[in-house]
């Protein structure tokens, strides 16, 4: 109702309702279509002159102006998401010193931006491409990409972690269970990373011990 109580105070009330009946009446918009319009060009900031509110030709105007508006959406979630990407990002070094692992024939693939998910649900068939990008920045969880080292492009399991080092989930495509060469070798890498974080526990504790005698 805003921007009509706008038009209101510029004394644009009559006009507004004669150029709704015409619309109406050569059945080229209702009030809805009029209404979405208005509030594209409150988004968009664009000023009220009567060019504006009243076009002559509103079809037009108002798929231009509707156009423009999901552009504009699309700049802000673009740059939304860099921001979160580049947040992202300085979650990684941490994450690869924790869980970049390999063995002869499996090697683990660390997500690097919010695209790597959406690929990896895609190719491997799974719901990794919703929240987990989320939930990871979050520092909720780890999600790491299993691959057989024979063709490190192709989906083969996606793992999460819990912030201890637990395995959550590890699963193959559709999201079946793992099969038993993954399982070991994620079973593995979990116990490696739960020993890592204890003793970087250990170490920090033992820091904080110090800083206090020193203090002291």
């Amino acid at each position: 109702h805003g921007m009509t109580d706008d038009i209101f105070r510029l004394g644009h009330k009559d006009r507004m309702y004669r150029y709704l009946r015409r619309l109406e009446e050569e059945n080229r918009a209702g009030l809805r279509d009029y209404m979405d319009y208005l509030d594209d060009l409150r988004m968009l900031h664009i000023p009220m002159t009567d060019a504006a509110l009243f076009p002559k030709n509103f079809e037009a105007e108002h798929l231009n102006i509707a156009e423009e508006r999901r552009e504009k959406e699309r700049s802000i979630e673009r740059a939304a998401l860099a921001k979160k990407n580049r947040m992202f990002r300085k979650l990684l070094p941490r994450i690869r010193e924790l869980y970049e692992c390999e063995d002869e024939n499996l090697k683990i693939v660390i997500p690097t931006c919010k695209e790597d998910f959406q690929e990896e649900g895609r190719n491997n068939h799974n719901c990794v491409g919703g929240s987990d990008f989320d939930k990871m920045l979050q520092e909720n969880c780890v999600v790491v990409f299993l691959r057989q080292k024979e063709d490190l492009s192709k989906s083969y399991c996606t793992v999460e972690f819990d912030t201890h080092g637990r395995v959550r989930q590890n699963r193959g495509m559709y999201n079946k269970e793992a099969p038993p060469e993954a399982e070991d070798f994620i079973n593995k890498l979990s116990a490696d990373v739960q020993r890592k974080i204890k003793e970087q526990e250990m170490r920090e504790m033992r820091k904080a011990e110090r800083l206090e005698v020193t203090a002291g």
